[in-house]
Order: structure tokens, then sequence, then C-alpha cells
């Protein structure tokens, strides 16, 4: 529909400054970009796959996974990983935070998996997103 956020697929929201996104842009010649969005501190990293990621239309599988850190940042759009983003210098407090998935989808989630602690790095989000 042309918009830069399509669908929320995660939000974990303390504030503008402190968040941790997912979303679907379809802004300009963009028909279904996943970005991945990590806000610490009011700073903002940002992960994009290419621009058609996912083409319009209905009954459309997805398979996305992420990793966030205070160092670091990365997606993986249906096994294959983007190209890290090592600027961030925090993560974001979400610790008083709840997480929403999916809450302008229409769809089924067969799963959702969040792994906390140990960085599976480029390898496991890969894995994720390719089920």
């Amino acid at each position: 529909t042309g918009a830069s956020v399509e669908n929320t697929y995660i939000a974990w929201t303390a504030s503008s400054s402190e968040r941790i996104e997912y979303r679907l842009d379809t802004n300009s010649t963009k028909t279904g970009q996943v970005v991945f969005l990590q806000t610490a501190g009011g700073v903002s990293d940002i992960i994009n796959s290419s621009s058609t990621a996912y083409s319009p239309g209905i009954n459309v599988p997805i398979s996305i996974a992420s990793y966030h850190k205070e160092n670091g940042i990365n997606g993986a759009v249906d096994g294959t990983a983007l190209t890290e983003d090592t600027t961030p210098v925090a993560f974001p407090n979400l610790s008083a935070t709840d997480i929403s998935i999916a809450t302008t989808f229409n769809g089924v989630i067969q799963q959702f998996v969040m792994w906390s602690g140990d960085d599976i790095g480029d390898t496991g989000i890969e894995e994720a997103s390719s089920v």
C-alpha cells in the first residue's frame, strides 16, 4: 500500500528511545522490505532486507529472525543472514516492558522463539529463519 510501516511483526517498546521492532516496509520502490530496528538511548540502528524480500499478496509465508545485543544487531530472512550492524553501543532498556507480537497481523504464527543470554550469531538466525 506504499506505507513505510505496512505491518509490525514485533514491537518491544518502552519509549521511542528504547525499543526493538520488526516491520514490513512497502514505501516508494519497496514492495516487501523487512526492517529490523534497535533503539537504545535514542540512537537507532537498522538492518534492512532487500526491498522485495516479500511479494504482495495473501498467504505469503514469512520466516524472519534477528539478534540484538549491545554491540550488534542483525536479521535473517528465509534462511539468509543480512550484514551485521556493529555500531550499537547499548542495548535498549526493556526489562519492565511487555513484547507485542503481530498486533496488526492477520495470519497464522506457527512458531515464536526468544533466546536470552547466549549469542546465537548469524548461523543461529539463518537456521531460525529457514523453518
